[in-house]
């Protein structure tokens, strides 16, 4: 389950938005806002992860970064909403958009089922941030694509413009998992914190005319110590507020069984593989900008349980 916690987190000036159907209440989330206690202590979510997978889907096979939630493919994701929220999702996190298409129809439809959504700010084909060795990951120029900062922001703002008018947009990904196909280590952190200051000061620039959604970074699990060093990195102020992320996000491929561990210890969360990580997150500093959550995310196949707080707690 995500439970993020406003006290540490935003809200949108203790707005409250009723969906369509009546079924949940959605709280409008907007990361320069501070904490109204009109929201009451938190906002809770249970997510599902989609994505393409290998298979036939309805209206034909479709490629990786096939925008699978456009308005043109109603007819197959509208099944798939319906059944996420009769589960008892109420977040849907997506990997691939095209701003260029239309999202209304779909939003719409998420917001009437109680769902929110959680938005990549990168493209796969292009828009995409590279897993370069600092500062070639924000600077380079590519024959036949150009600069690979200026497409990427480019590409970002796109995406902003498209869902910042959606208040169920819940987080924006500003990127995910860098380190898997950084074969430097981890050269290219310094690019996704460029990433985030110059969308930041994007969102900055657009006044009251756009609703700032929080930025949240999300990354492979890498075991104790290093995952604690990156949220730290990745969460501070290094040259300014702007480049540090709103929201840290950790994909963690660890379930616990109901028979774990076993001999009567099922409920000692200590013999749990999250166990290490609370202990890595509950030191964690924050800015004093209000910004700065550990999102815990237990990743299957397609689905997702998170958990967010703002001290890194479980």
């Amino acid at each position: 389950m995500l439970h993020v916690n406003l006290a540490t987190f935003c809200s949108g000036k203790g707005r409250r938005r009723l969906d369509q159907s009546g079924r949940k209440d959605l709280s409008v989330l907007s990361s320069e806002e501070h904490y109204d206690k009109s929201f009451g202590p938190s906002v809770k979510v249970e997510g599902w992860v989609d994505h393409c997978v290998p298979g036939h889907p309805k209206g034909g096979e479709w490629s990786y970064t096939e925008d699978v939630i456009a308005d043109e493919h109603e007819d197959a994701w509208s099944v798939d909403l319906e059944a996420i929220a009769d589960l008892g999702a109420n977040t849907l996190r997506l990997y691939n958009v095209n701003p260029q298409n239309n999202h209304s129809k779909f939003m719409q439809k998420a917001l009437s089922l109680g769902l929110y959504v959680i938005v990549p700010l990168n493209g796969k084909d292009w828009g995409y941030l590279p897993a370069f060795p600092s500062p070639d990951c924000y600077t380079q120029e590519i024959e036949g694509y150009g600069n690979v900062g200026v497409n990427a922001l480019s590409f970002a703002k796109q995406v902003i413009q498209e869902f910042s008018q959606y208040n169920n947009t819940l987080l924006f990904t500003v990127a995910n998992e860098m380190a898997q196909n950084d074969k430097n280590g981890w050269a290219a952190f310094p690019c996704v914190k460029a990433l985030t200051r110059d969308v930041h000061r994007y969102q900055a620039s657009c006044g009251q005319t756009m609703r700032r959604v929080p930025l949240i970074y999300s990354d492979v699990d890498m075991g104790a110590g290093d995952r604690g060093d990156v949220a730290a990195y990745l969460t501070c102020a290094v040259d300014s507020e702007d480049d540090a992320v709103d929201v840290y996000g950790l994909n963690v491929y660890s379930w616990c069984d109901e028979a774990y561990p076993g001999a009567g210890k099922a409920d000692n969360f200590q013999y749990s593989p999250y166990y290490e990580i609370k202990k890595d997150f509950k030191d964690m500093s924050v800015p004093s900008s209000s910004r700065n959550l550990v999102a815990i995310w237990a990743n299957s196949r397609r689905s997702a349980r998170i958990r967010v707080d703002g001290n890194g707690q479980r």
